[in-house]
């Protein structure tokens, strides 16, 4: 699964190099709480860290972005940092994921697009044999991932694959 079409015209898709930029874009906001109270020289130095932090050979290949896109536009983001756990003698080769970044541009909120975005990621990371997505929400977004099955006592809370051994 790469690249789907949804309601209000949005496509669901992994991101691309060429998408760092307007991801970067999308981790400010979130990390400021869309606050515009800020310096544009503050902003622009962000971009360009991350983006570089985006572009390094071991984020290359163990982050994936999944993103929504209208009109040539980000709108959503949730990124996924999969990580290998040690082998043991019964479970030889075991991943699970990281899930962090998620972010929707506040005129896209409470139309179901964070919603079905979480859905792709969680079909990709079955598809990717994950053993379990982990997140640690903040505090006012815990009852979005408990209505698509993680579950846990406070942070983190855990989404565990029921066919992984």
């Amino acid at each position: 699964m790469t690249e789907t079409t949804g309601r209000h015209g949005v496509i669901f898709r992994l991101a691309r190099p060429d998408d760092f930029g307007q991801i970067a874009e999308l981790r400010w906001c979130l990390q400021t709480q869309d606050d515009a109270d800020f310096d544009p020289r503050d902003r622009d130095r962000f971009a360009t860290v991350f983006t570089a932090w985006l572009s390094r050979p071991e984020n290359r290949l163990n982050l994936f972005h999944w993103v929504v896109e209208q009109d040539n536009r980000l709108i959503a983001v949730m990124s996924v940092r999969k990580i290998d756990m040690l082998p043991s003698p019964k479970k030889l080769d075991r991943s699970w994921g990281y899930l962090a970044n998620a972010y929707t541009r506040p005129d896209f909120r409470a139309l179901g697009i964070g919603a079905d975005l979480l859905d792709k990621v969680k079909r990709w990371a079955s598809e990717e044999k994950l053993a379990e997505l982990v997140v640690w929400p903040r505090e006012n977004r815990t009852r979005f991932y408990e209505r698509a099955g993680f579950a846990g006592q406070g942070s983190p809370l855990v989404l565990r694959f029921s066919d992984r051994p």
